[in-house]
């Protein structure tokens, strides 16, 4: 195993030791229930651990060739997240205490994936950001792309409204632009 892990008797964090080499943490999300805490690292080192027994549940190394820069729950499933890579792939990941982690990978970007936004409404859909420009809207149940938009500029963040339809989007131009997936094209709206 990679990774030490040892809780100090005198507080209530972890701390996470690499014992090879450096290792940064790039994202790390909750489950809807709090019950799971996943976190991915630079060099493409994934963690699912138990919340409440503070417990590594599984840990793997998805990629040898990349890191993992983003991963986030779905907004809808307890057990199911979804993982960015620096190349661009995508990995959807479903982890079950007694049968492990099931994962599909997906080439869906150029480049680093920066965020990726599970829907809160639509349990098929998920939006992922990238330093590729683009925007892309990936159905879960056909397993692909269904829409993708070129903003112009690398992403660096964004974030869905409540009503699942107004997107915003900020790059490394300092600029961040709102769209509306209904009729996905032109910005609506732009802040600089």
């Amino acid at each position: 195993m990679l990774w030490d892990v040892t809780k100090d008797q005198n507080s209530e964090y972890l701390e996470y030791q690499n014992k090879s080499e450096y290792s940064g943490v790039n994202s790390v999300d909750w489950n809807r229930d709090d019950s799971l805490l996943v976190w991915v690292t630079s060099l493409g080192e994934l963690f699912v651990m138990d919340a409440a027994r503070t417990e590594i549940l599984h840990l793997e190394k998805l990629t040898a060739s990349s890191g993992l820069s983003h991963v986030t729950f779905s907004e809808l499933y307890e057990s199911i997240f979804f993982v960015g890579h620096t190349s661009g792939d995508l990995s959807l990941g479903i982890f079950d205490p007694a049968g492990g982690l099931q994962k599909t990978q997906y080439d869906l970007h150029t480049n680093q994936i920066t965020q990726l936004i599970s829907s809160k409404l639509n349990e098929n859909l998920l939006i992922s950001l990238s330093l590729d420009q683009k925007v892309c809207l990936f159905d879960l149940n056909e397993g692909q792309s269904i829409q993708k938009l070129n903003v112009g500029y690398p992403i660096l963040c964004g974030d869905l409204n409540e009503a699942d339809y107004t997107l915003v989007v900020g790059g490394v131009n300092g600029m961040m632009e709102k769209f509306d997936l209904r009729k996905l094209g032109e910005p609506v709206m732009t802040y600089q």
